[in-house]
């Protein structure tokens, strides 16, 4: 069988990859062992945000007096919210195998192997591309620190399809997976104990942002441990595994493909060593992001049929659904110190914002960095609704924005997103609703 195009991996990067590509004109076949969408889709994104919104939304009620609603007998069923989880999952799934169909994209469901730089075997079919798009993602850990069952030691996949809630839950790796998980099953009801072996939660997020959501993950009742490893599992009814994902790129460098510290190492064309073969996704991209996984996919697949595009790193956002939510994009503190020496910092608490009192969601800030010659190096939000607040920085950060174009942008009142605009003052400490310190 011959295709213009062949692409091996049917998540967030892949799917993508062939979209663009048949939008581009080429015969396009998309090759996939699992179901289709990728981790994001079956066991990540998706999955978690929905079983987020539903905790969410039960803590919410839980407060319904504070709004003047009265409430009584609020229950949560972990099964009830699994089996909607699972329906929006199968109605996301639908979506793209009719995006597939009328884009004329050819999908199998199969294993695939390289057999060189123009072939694949996939279903005892030799599959001949002029461009091959690697989009095979990852997996749960191999080696993890306890043998995961799925019984009591569950991987990160595995515990969302829980349907009792477990009474007691330690979780290892306080990285962006194990701090929302923390803080679904906190609002669950179970007692989370967080185990990190770096010195603080988020290690890669400003420290800032990060030791004030421990503060507050503390004062939720979670437990946290960090510099230190879980020595006995059985002293809790449940075990999570947060400690990174393993890269599926099983079988590549027998056919020449070059890797550099595990990954496929690539250009900024997506391009592998083996001209023919572009890599995306987690295998090969800089951040285990499905949209950056998604924008490596168009510009692999913008390069394969002959166009000239280039992946760009400057604006990365890095969305953390806890609660309160985590939002960053561009350098933390500790990074713009060290690149630019002398920075200015701004802050502005959403105890201060009327519309974040309306909602009742005072806790965290907004903190933006800026050289001292104005330009938007950062942008970090700890709170309700940071996920989505954070595109107007990225946009600010893409653009090489300074803080005086945020300032003098109109903003809304009474939003959430003016207490974008109120940090953006207080770096010229010019803020009108707190007041401003050196």
């Amino acid at each position: 069988m011959n295709y213009d195009i062949a692409v091996i991996g049917a998540g967030p990067g892949g799917y993508t990859a062939a979209i663009r590509a048949s939008q581009l004109g080429k015969k396009v076949v998309l090759i996939e062992k699992d179901e289709i969408g990728g981790t994001c889709l079956n066991h990540g994104c998706i999955p978690t945000k929905t079983i987020n919104y539903s905790t969410r939304l039960y803590s919410k009620l839980k407060k319904a007096d504070q709004f003047g609603i009265s409430a009584w007998n609020i229950s949560i069923d972990l099964g009830r919210i699994v089996d909607r989880k699972n329906r929006i999952v199968s109605q996301l799934r639908k979506g793209l195998d009719y995006l597939f169909k009328e884009n004329k994209i050819d999908s199998i469901r199969s294993e695939a192997k390289l057999n060189g730089p123009h072939q694949i075997i996939a279903k005892d079919q030799t599959i001949e591309a002029p461009k091959i798009i690697l989009a095979t993602g990852s997996s749960i850990p191999q080696n993890p620190p306890f043998p995961i069952d799925e019984k009591k030691v569950f991987s990160s996949n595995g515990i969302l399809n829980l349907r009792t809630i477990p009474k007691t839950l330690a979780i290892i790796g306080a990285g962006a997976i194990g701090v929302e998980l923390a803080s679904i099953f906190n609002e669950l009801g179970s007692n989370v104990t967080l185990y990190e072996m770096l010195p603080r939660i988020l290690p890669g997020e400003d420290s800032e942002i990060s030791d004030a959501l421990s503060k507050l993950f503390i004062k939720r009742g979670i437990e946290i441990k960090t510099s230190e490893s879980l020595k006995n599992p059985d002293q809790y009814e449940a075990v999570l595994v947060c400690t990174g994902r393993t890269l599926n790129v099983e079988g590549f460098k027998e056919i020449g493909i070059k890797l550099e510290n595990g990954k496929v190492a690539v250009n900024e064309k997506m391009q592998t060593n083996i001209p023919s073969i572009y890599a995306v996704g987690d295998i090969a991209g800089k951040y285990m992001f499905a949209h950056t996984a998604s924008r490596e996919g168009i510009v692999a697949a913008e390069n394969s049929a002959g166009k000239k595009a280039k992946i760009d790193y400057c604006a990365v956002p890095r969305c953390i659904y806890s609660d309160p939510g985590v939002a960053s994009v561009g350098l933390t503190e500790e990074q713009a110190k060290e690149m630019f020496g002398s920075i200015i910092v701004g802050r502005f608490p959403f105890s201060a914002s009327s519309k974040s009192l309306i909602e009742d969601e005072r806790e965290g800030f907004i903190k933006i960095i800026t050289c001292k010659a104005g330009k938007v190096l950062g942008l970090h939000i700890l709170g309700a609704h940071a996920t989505e607040l954070i595109g107007e920085a990225t946009l600010a950060i893409q653009n090489e924005l300074k803080v005086e174009d945020i300032i003098n942008t109109i903003h809304a009142h009474p939003t959430v997103y003016e207490s974008i605009y109120e940090a953006a003052e207080n770096v010229l400490k010019q803020a009108i609703s707190i007041i401003n310190k050196d």
